[in-house]
């Protein structure tokens, strides 16, 4: 069954879907006048095409009269063939006898004509007037068999029964065979619904507010699966920015000279420096290497960096005395791009790729002046909230040694 809704124009019905099969039981031909104006309306402005069966005592002509002074736009749609007005006898009878095949074939031809023409559906409007040819027992067999032309049909019917001519019996009987039956009470027309009908409506709306509580729960799961992933996500992405500053590091690292081997000694005096040198890898202590160029100050940062918790971490080393003078604070805190001429990309400092490793700063003593307050702030305050550690050299001149200074660190 398609499972759009349409309006009815009735305001206690509301919205229906296709394949409904209501009933009004009406005392005037007023009341009955009231609900067919509203239902045709509605279905006319929803673009569907209107069949009219008209009920007694209305003719074809009672009811074009009354539909054109309060439909708007009635003659159009007349005009139009939007609308098809057919007396009782001739719809329901032939030769003054009811055939009930041939009417239910006439729903179906109307519905299938009606869809031909580009209407969303067929709206119809009934009566029992054929009844009084036959006995009342046979209207079961028909709205049964209507009930089974509209199942999955888009076509909507609304059946219209006198009152008084019908006994309490009959008005069960009439109900029991449409999913909602129309009543006026204390003025007012309600929607009065089959017990099995209610029952339905009731264990569809149980099973969906358990099939929303689901939708909640699983949405819940799923901001929660989001949320986790999103953090995977960022501490993946985290790495890969860690992993490439390192690869961009030892890159250029491959590209220099580097002094690396073993420290070779067996006197004394290497054994004590080799002996200060397991004392202070474990620390995270700032360490000052002194002695003239050449005395192996950079294997000796080599090797506090091997003993020490950071190993796993690179070794950065900044020759301070082969830096320009422009370009002290670029090297140390890094630059963005276009931040001065040549600057093409942007460039982590060394503090920053230094973070868990340790840095060696080669000839800590060519640094400019003003760039070392700067150096002394992140030593001291740790402004750039990153763990590294810090090797320091500064070469010593031949007469410094001369005059009796031992090369230490």
């Amino acid at each position: 069954m398609a499972t759009s809704l349409r309006r009815t124009g009735i305001t206690t019905v509301g919205d229906i879907a296709w394949g409904t099969h209501l009933c009004q039981f009406y005392q005037s031909s007023a009341d009955l006048i009231d609900m067919l104006v509203a239902y045709v309306q509605a279905g006319l402005e929803a673009h569907e095409f209107c069949l009219v069966v008209t009920p007694p005592p209305l003719t074809e002509d009672d009811v074009l009269s009354l539909m054109s002074q309060r439909v708007p736009a009635f003659q159009h749609h007349v005009r139009h063939g939007d609308i098809e007005i057919v007396a009782y006898d001739a719809w329901h009878l032939q030769r003054q006898t009811f055939d009930m095949q041939r009417v239910l074939q006439g729903w179906r031809a109307k519905l299938e004509q009606a869809l031909q023409r580009g209407y969303e559906g067929l709206r119809g409007s009934g009566n029992s007037a054929w009844l009084e040819q036959r006995d009342w027992k046979d209207f079961a067999a028909y709205e049964q068999a209507v009930n089974t032309v509209l199942h999955d049909a888009r076509m909507i019917i609304l059946c219209t029964y006198v009152l008084d001519q019908c006994g309490a019996s009959e008005i069960l009987d009439v109900a029991s065979h449409h999913h909602g039956a129309l009543v006026r009470r204390q003025g007012d027309w309600q929607l009065v619904e089959p017990a099995e009908l209610q029952h339905t409506k009731a264990a569809l709306q149980r099973l969906n507010g358990q099939l929303e509580q689901r939708v909640r729960e699983r949405t819940a799961q799923l901001a929660h699966a989001n949320r986790l992933l999103r953090k995977k996500v960022d501490e993946n992405a985290r790495l890969r920015r860690q992993l490439a500053q390192d690869n961009a590091y030892l890159r250029e690292e491959a590209t220099r000279e580097l002094a690396f081997g073993e420290i070779v000694g067996h006197s004394q005096a290497v054994q004590r420096v080799l002996e200060q040198v397991d004392l202070v890898a474990p620390t995270e202590a700032t360490v000052l290497i002194l002695g003239e160029t050449g005395t192996g100050k950079e294997l000796i940062a080599r090797a506090i960096h091997a003993r020490s918790r950071r190993r796993d971490r690179p070794l950065i080393k900044v020759n301070c005395g082969g830096l320009p003078w422009e370009l002290f604070e670029s090297e140390f805190f890094g630059h963005v791009k276009g931040a001065f001429t040549g600057a093409l990309r942007e460039r982590a400092g060394r503090f920053q790729v230094a973070h868990g490793g340790t840095l060696f700063l080669d000839e800590v003593g060519d640094i400019p002046l003003e760039l070392q307050s700067k150096l002394l702030r992140v030593l001291q305050d740790g402004e750039m909230e990153m763990k590294w550690a810090l090797l320091v050299s500064y070469g010593l001149t031949a007469q410094a040694l001369k005059d009796g200074e031992d090369a230490q660190w």
